[in-house]
Order: C-alpha cells, then structure tokens, then sequence
C-alpha cells in the first residue's frame, strides 16, 4: 500500500475563510487537478492559529458548497464541521521549520 498523497495549502483566516459558510474555499481547478491526480488528503495549514484542518478530497466534492464570484475562480467552500482540526505544539511548529525551540 503506497504513501497518502497530500495536498498542502497555507491560509489566513481574515482572508480566506468564508464565515458565510463558516468553512473554507479551493477552486475547481484545483481540485479537479487533484482528482486527476489520485491525492488523498487535503491539509490546510492555518497560520496564526498553529492548527491543520484535514479533509479527504472526496469531502469537497460530497459535502463542499459551491460558490461563484465574479472576480475570482469558481471554488467550493467546505465547512469546517467537515475538517480534522490538529493543534500543533512549539515543539512540532520548530520540525517543521528546522530550528530548535
């Protein structure tokens, strides 16, 4: 059985999450790129928060709201409901980034 292949995306809550829907938004170009692609996982890095909201691809399509904006790509907005919420420690935060605490 091979490795889970995860889509990795860094995020702000004052400009990426939708509080309409209370979930956040990929588009669907990008998540047809990872369908066609076979990845498993999508995680979203929030910063600020030191958490990661985890989801299977296959929730956006399932359980993603769709939304249409004229400035910008047609996305779908999953629910936060919907997403794994892991809250890193300082010490998992420094792994990531090489340097000691």
């Amino acid at each position: 059985m091979g490795q889970k292949k995860i889509f990795r995306s860094r995020r702000t809550r004052k400009e990426h999450y939708f509080r309409i829907f209370e979930g956040w938004g990929l588009s669907i170009a990008v998540l047809s790129f990872l369908k066609r692609n076979y990845f498993d996982e999508v995680q979203l890095l929030i910063d600020k928060e030191r958490a990661i909201l985890i989801s299977n691809v296959a929730d956006w399509d399932e359980k993603g709201i769709p939304y249409s904006h004229p400035e910008h790509e047609a996305q779908r907005v999953l629910p936060e409901r919907h997403m794994k919420r892991l809250v890193l420690t300082e010490g998992q935060l420094m792994e990531g980034t090489g340097r000691k605490p």
